[in-house]
């Protein structure tokens, strides 16, 4: 498997796993619970096969046409029609029981038979579509949508559909254009809205996201995980728009969503963030970028509670615990199991609620002037020996590649061959903080382009980040794409330089080169989407004028 940040090389996403950005995957509306297989049916292939061979699905897509959208329909709904297949045919039957399987490589086959036996039925095209979707392939599964819609442009379901594929093939643009003509017919859909919402957001037009979501959120019903959902996207509206205050309590909603998977302590209330317990527990929750983050709040809290326990991921344990115990003598670090279980504990928190526990609402308020983590003495002094050996003056460490299994991976992630002008600057000596993915990479170097590797050397023996964190702090300058390397920079206060998409997290917002709680690192963001060369050419000046 190509560890490239290609988006066309991303591996297949599970479809149980929603996009961080929120939105729904499409609705199956065309494969309905069957009935058990009829005693008539015998396991043979339908006897009523055409003597003329059909084309196959995908010289059908081959094309890729892009029909015109009209959706009139006034519900969701996917009615039968005389082209499409029977509730009792067995292609549909075999298809459906491979979906509700989850099994893509029953699933597409049958897909694809479906197709072939009935090939003007938007049914079975949507089938297609379902199919291709959970084995990952969602660009073709846009297709399959496509041609749906060509044989029914008048469903609303259909079109639901087609934008929300068009959302998670990373096109938010054309979403955009389907779902806002489906929003005029069907105005009231929430979770039409709601996606609607979404794409907008990605496109960086808050205004127009926030009055989407609003409208979604007054046809929700009340107390729903969709209300929660949409609620959500609406904090991540107002998060990047820089309006903390509306943000931060609508943020808490996502402690109402499944996919958060928030370790939630049994027979524990939640902190109110005024009482004082004696012993309080916070528990971190989502990436480990999140942790290093966040971990700043641990010691404004830590005021709050006699004894303070903070739960984290198990790569982490050991360096926040050498970073952390210095600053918080009564903070005690522990490992993030699933059988979460802390003796006389009076209460708890996740971890990325208490800026809204401790009333965090002005963006002032989140400046920092010091670091909050600090890596090893020996392991620094241990590597600003080892550092020494590679030529300078100036050092550079590197890390361009994120984890290919997130779905936003191909917007943040960056080539390595992209910072080559870097390499090529006098003086500069590119070092390669990369672990696991990507590192590929490093074996098909432009001409010219040198970059040391420290891949067999850095935490094999000591733990998760403990050599990196010493490493960053010896080097003269990093580069990071936003992986958890540019929140432990941040966290450890070392010189950095972030490649920033043009439409990218939240937490960077829309504009601006600095973030309040990251005062050593500047933000280099993308004019365009997908331009990362202006980003590195933009770094390359800036090292040249300040460090060379």
């Amino acid at each position: 498997m190509s560890s490239d940040p290609a988006c066309a090389r991303r591996p297949p996403q599970p479809l149980r796993a929603l996009d961080p950005a929120g939105f729904h995957r499409p609705r199956a509306c065309a494969l309905q619970p069957l009935p058990q297989q009829g005693p008539g049916w015998t396991g043979r292939s339908w006897p009523c096969r055409p003597r003329r061979p059909r084309p196959s699905w995908r010289q059908m897509v081959s094309s890729r046409t892009r029909y015109p959208i009209q959706p009139t329909s006034d519900a969701l709904r996917c009615p039968m029609s005389a082209t499409d297949p029977s509730t009792d045919h067995p292609l549909r039957q075999a298809l459906t029981q491979a979906l509700r399987a989850r099994d893509p490589a029953q699933a597409v086959p049958a897909a694809e038979a479906l197709v072939r036996a009935f090939p003007q039925s938007a049914l079975a095209w949507s089938g297609l579509a379902d199919a291709l979707t959970l084995s990952g392939q969602v660009g073709i599964a846009v297709d399959a949508r496509r041609q749906a819609v060509a044989f029914k442009p008048r469903d609303g379901t259909l079109q639901f559909n087609l934008g929300t594929a068009l959302l998670a093939a990373s096109d938010p643009a054309g979403a955009v254009v389907v779902l806002q003509a489906a929003s005029q017919h069907l105005p009231r859909t929430p979770r039409l809205l709601m996606n609607l919402g979404v794409a907008l957001r990605e496109l960086g037009r808050l205004s127009e996201a926030a009055d989407a979501l609003a409208r979604a959120a007054r046809n929700a019903p009340a107390n729903t995980p969709l209300a929660a959902n949409i609620t959500w996207n609406q904090s991540l509206v107002h998060l990047m728009g820089g309006d903390l205050r509306a943000g931060l309590p609508a943020y808490e909603s996502r402690r109402k969503l499944p996919r958060f998977s928030l370790r939630v302590p049994r027979h524990l209330p939640s902190w109110d963030g005024q009482s004082r317990p004696q012993k309080l527990l916070i528990v971190a929750e989502q990436g480990l970028g999140d942790t290093f983050q966040y971990a700043r709040w641990i010691r404004r809290v830590e005021s709050c509670a006699e004894t303070l326990v903070v739960a984290v991921q198990k790569p982490l344990v050991a360096l926040l615990r050498a970073g952390l115990d210095r600053a918080c003598e009564r903070t005690e670090i522990i490992p993030l199991d699933r059988n979460l279980a802390v003796s006389k504990v009076d209460a708890w928190a996740p971890l990325l609620s208490l800026p809204w526990l401790l009333n965090a609402v002005q963006r002032g308020s989140h400046v920092e002037s010091t670091p909050w983590l600090a890596a090893d003495p020996t392991l620094v002094d241990h590597w600003r020996t080892r550092l020494a050996r590679e030529p300078g003056p100036v050092r550079v460490g590197i890390v361009w590649q994120g984890n290919p299994h997130y779905l936003g991976d191909c917007h943040r992630s960056v080539p390595l061959e992209v910072f080559a002008p870097i390499a090529r600057l006098p003086g500069v000596t590119l070092v390669s903080l990369q672990k696991r993915h990507g590192r590929r990479q490093l074996t098909r170097l432009p001409e010219g382009m040198h970059v040391a590797d420290l891949h067999k050397e850095l935490d094999e023996t000591t733990g998760p980040f403990l050599d990196t964190a010493a490493a960053m702090q010896v080097l003269d300058l990093v580069i990071t794409s936003d992986t958890a390397t540019l929140h432990l920079a941040g966290a450890l206060g070392v010189r950095t330089l972030a490649a920033i998409a043009h439409i990218p997290d939240w937490r960077f917002g829309l504009t601006g080169n600095h973030l309040p709680e990251y005062p050593h690192v500047r933000l280099v963001r993308q004019p365009r989407p997908g331009d990362w060369t202006s980003v590195a050419d933009v770094m390359a000046r800036w090292i040249h004028k300040h460090m060379c």
